[in-house]
């Protein structure tokens, strides 16, 4: 087949791979001339680039008072008490912070130890309650993993062979509900009577008016979805912009909210005091993300920020190489470079 039969059989075939009708496949009129703005000056392209998370703090917010939310924050509490496992689910840069999340989870646990060492064993056990995987499975984490995303059959026995059974909480990071692997790694948990979780960033309607894989995610009754739409991608295409922001947020949030109910109910006054932790009320986490955005959008901030890309941007000119390492931040900086 020569290129023009295939483009033809893509046009008249591939109907559900034709995604030019969902918001977050088109461009983002906030970021309107990026290209031209960041190099004439890389600050204001950068400045530019953080505008488009202008609608993450409202609809992080309107989530958080949902009752889809605080189902999912009871489910993780009830994981801990009963140590259950919860199961976060994802692909592409969604799939790096799933193991982002479980990596977290675990740190945070294991450092337990060392500020109450008498309890290690619940420690660890709690630590235990978390576990993630991705579409493509490790080998992803490090090298982008082609054509995997779109089965459905693929996701769905990698949430069979996660170990997941009723009891446990599935939570499915769904980017924008365009890839195939984490609608089927969903569906199979809601068929297997996993509690079911999926969080996706497009408007609902559109995706089931052009996609028969979103329509058969969404007609399951027994799945709690979280809509968290926040407009077109910074870049177009690029999901793992301010999507995977906001869904690292929310999922973030339900995890310390339901780590810091566990231990204000289980530790005494001198412990709580030892572990030196505690939470915000979950508004305030959407405030102190827009306080910090507006942060980045000014002084030493930006201009790091500017540098930073220059100097990456001359060291590609330049043929060169860059190596990331990374511990306390975990796979932050490390979501998008395979």
């Amino acid at each position: 087949m020569d290129h023009k039969q295939a483009a033809r059989d893509f046009i008249e075939n591939e109907k559900q791979f034709q995604l030019g009708v969902i918001p977050t496949e088109q461009s983002n009129p906030l970021t309107r001339g990026l290209s031209f703005k960041i190099k004439k000056d890389t600050a204001e392209g950068v400045k530019t680039i953080l505008n488009a998370d202008k609608y993450i703090p409202e609809v992080s917010a309107k989530c958080f008072e949902s009752d889809a939310f605080k189902a999912l924050v009871a489910d993780l509490r009830r994981c801990i008490d009963q140590r259950r496992r919860f199961h976060f689910s994802s692909v592409g840069a969604s799939g790096r912070m799933a193991l982002q999340l479980d990596s977290t989870w675990r740190l945070f646990w294991h450092d337990m130890i060392k500020k109450l060492p008498l309890r290690a064993k619940e420690w660890v056990e709690i630590a235990e309650c978390s576990n993630s995987f991705m579409t493509g499975g490790d080998r992803a984490c490090v090298r982008s993993v082609e054509n995997f995303e779109d089965y459905q059959t693929f996701g769905a026995q990698q949430t069979v062979d996660s170990g997941a059974t009723p009891g446990d909480v599935l939570v499915v990071l769904a980017e924008c509900s365009l890839s195939s692997s984490t609608i089927g790694s969903a569906c199979k948990g809601a068929d297997m009577g996993i509690s079911t979780y999926y969080l996706y960033c497009n408007p609902k309607e559109i995706l089931c008016e052009h996609l028969e894989r979103a329509r058969r995610v969404f007609s399951y009754d027994n799945i709690t979805f979280l809509p968290l739409y926040v407009g077109n991608m910074a870049v177009a295409g690029s999901t793992r912009m301010q999507v995977t922001t906001v869904e690292l947020l929310v999922a973030g949030v339900a995890l310390e909210l339901a780590a810091w109910d566990w231990l204000k109910d289980n530790l005494t006054e001198e412990e709580l005091q030892a572990v030196g932790a505690g939470v915000l009320e979950p508004a305030e986490y959407s405030k102190q993300f827009e306080s910090c955005v507006h942060q980045l959008q000014s002084g030493d901030a930006l201009a790091g920020m500017a540098k930073a890309v220059e100097f990456e941007a001359e060291t590609y000119t330049n043929k060169g190489l860059i190596t990331y390492i990374t511990h306390d931040y975990l796979q932050d900086i490390l979501t998008d470079t395979t």
